[in-house]
């Protein structure tokens, strides 16, 4: 290694440059091709690899007006990739998200996000899950509330109550009647 500078301190100037420049290809080349991006950057200084991916994500989001309950990304009508190729040229220009759904939903004249668009839209899907709530409340306490299956008396009418030792003293005379009058 020391001979080597040693050489080039010595050579003439014009193998010195030639030294430095063969040098140089020797460093640039060492330069991962990975590290630099072959693919220009656009408008809104967005790579072509983001600009595809930010298209894939709009598209995704975007439902299809060619395709009744599809995403634009999902939609297989020739409609549907020429909008995906503009929201890409759009994203190229520096366009946001936002500004290219507003422009898909002006073209076609209505809401294109897949969600509920009004305040009332959510009134039904909440008021049947408030309702069925209800529902159960109420089932459930009449089921719980029920202690036998006999019927309820009648209103003003209360079922007579025996207490404790009548009743036990009921149950020891049909038992015994029982064990009177059974086969021998």
């Amino acid at each position: 290694m020391a001979e080597l500078a040693s050489r080039l301190l010595t050579c003439p100037p014009r193998s010195f440059w030639a030294a430095i420049a063969l040098g140089a290809c020797f460093t640039l080349s060492a330069v991962p091709a990975a590290a630099v991006d072959p693919r220009p950057a656009s408008a809104g200084g967005l790579t072509e690899d983001q600009i595809d991916q930010k298209a894939a994500d709009i598209s995704a989001e975007v439902m299809s007006p060619f395709c009744p309950g599809r995403t634009l990304s999902s939609c297989p009508s020739p409609n549907a990739t020429a909008w995906r190729e503009e929201i890409r040229t759009w994203l190229r220009q520096g366009d946001t998200p936002q500004e290219i759904q507003k422009r898909l939903e002006k073209r076609v004249g209505k809401d294109l996000s897949g969600g509920p668009s009004g305040s009332m839209s959510w009134g039904l899907p909440v008021g049947i899950g408030v309702g069925s709530v209800i529902f159960l409340a109420l089932a459930a306490s009449r089921l719980l509330r029920r202690e036998d299956d006999e019927p309820a008396p009648p209103k003003g009418k209360k079922r007579p109550k025996e207490d404790d030792a009548s009743l036990d003293a009921r149950i020891d005379e049909e038992l015994e009647k029982l064990d009177n009058d059974g086969p021998e």
